[in-house]
């Protein structure tokens, strides 16, 4: 018919037909498959619809509507609709997300069941993410809106999860890449590795608190267009590789590992320690700020420029040999040269 009421029974199969919104009145259970053709609109209503059957619980050419839950229940494996759902549960056993499609979920998600992203599959969560299911990225995508408070086993593949809310925590995860966007800052809540690149998009903050931040990957790990705001964290370039230091405010930066090469125009400040490694540098263009408010130590190393800014004292321990192209001391710091360290300036 056009617009229907829908009994809250206990269906085997439902198929909504016709024309305009068919809008459930009470929780619906359906044991088989849920059908909703073209030209016709789910109205869920506040209410739940729980779908158990095994393979391919729902076929939606229509649209959803309202505010309610669906949950899938099955303890066979099931093939999850890309559609618009409001609120969505998974239990049971595996849920498969369709490969090359787009899920928008507009409130929250509890995974308590296995779940697998299909190759490139796209999940637009608004809201919270929670539940003790295992998940598997694949290479797909999860654009966060909210928390992650998931307690499960998280596989990241080659997947990305991108925060793109306003305050948020970063949920402790092995991310494989990491986006960050939108105004707000976005926090760490423990040390955090990300496997292969991390992006932090203007506006966004990222807040690094005391924590570590572990970037294994070579070339470039770290894309920042945004702020980071370092607290007394320290970030770790561990890349085997020549590897691209990210410009940005760093409190411990440490570049232990292979070649590594400061950004040409662009500055890197440091309030703490800085830990160059044993790689070659390339310097070409780049600025070093020292720009704690405590002690720091200017390790042996061969700058382009640097500048000297913040409080404090700011040494060049004994048999230390550093060279810069310039060096600019400004207003509040002091620089000691200890004992038989040496300072060569170049320009």
């Amino acid at each position: 018919g056009g617009n229907q009421t829908i009994a809250p029974f206990t269906y085997a199969a439902l198929i909504c037909s016709g024309t305009g919104t068919k809008t459930i009145t009470g929780d619906v259970d359906i044991s088989g498959v849920l059908t909703i053709n073209s030209g016709v609109s789910f109205d869920r209503s506040t209410y739940t619809v729980t779908l158990s059957f095994t393979g391919t619980p729902m076929v939606i050419d229509g649209t959803l509507t309202g505010n309610g839950k669906f949950i899938y229940s099955g303890t066979g494996a099931q093939n999850i609709a890309a559609t618009s759902y409001y609120d969505l549960e998974f239990s049971g056993s595996t849920k498969n997300l369709p490969a090359d499609t787009t899920l928008e979920i507009l409130n929250d998600w509890l995974v308590g069941a296995t779940t697998v992203f299909g190759n490139n599959t796209i999940v637009n969560l608004t809201g919270n993410i929670s539940g003790a299911g295992t998940f598997t990225m694949n290479n797909g995508v999860l654009n966060i809106g909210g928390v992650w408070v998931k307690t499960g086993t998280f596989t990241p593949g080659t997947g990305t999860i991108h925060y793109n809310g306003s305050t948020q925590t970063i949920a402790t995860l092995p991310y494989y890449n990491l986006e960050i966007s939108n105004s707000g800052e976005k926090t760490l809540a423990a040390t955090t590795t990300v496997s292969n690149i991390l992006r932090l998009n203007d506006p966004a903050t990222l807040g690094l608190s005391s924590f570590t931040l572990n970037l294994p990957s070579s070339g470039t790990p770290f894309v920042n267009t945004g702020i980071i705001e370092p607290g007394t964290s320290t970030v770790n370039y561990t890349g085997a590789a020549e590897t691209n230091i990210a410009a940005g405010n760093y409190y411990n930066l440490n570049g232990t590992g292979g070649n590594r090469v400061l950004p040409d125009g662009e500055e890197v400040g440091i309030a703490g320690a800085f830990v160059p490694g044993g790689g070659a540098y390339v310097i070409v263009g780049s600025l070093v700020n020292f720009n704690g408010d405590d002690v720091q130590t200017i390790p042996a190393f061969t700058f382009n420029d640097v500048i000297l800014s913040g409080l404090g004292v700011k040494e060049i321990l004994g048999a230390t040999e550093v060279t810069v192209n310039t060096i600019e001391i400004q207003d509040g710091p002091e620089l000691d040269i200890l004992d038989d360290a040496q300072l060569n300036i170049t320009n």
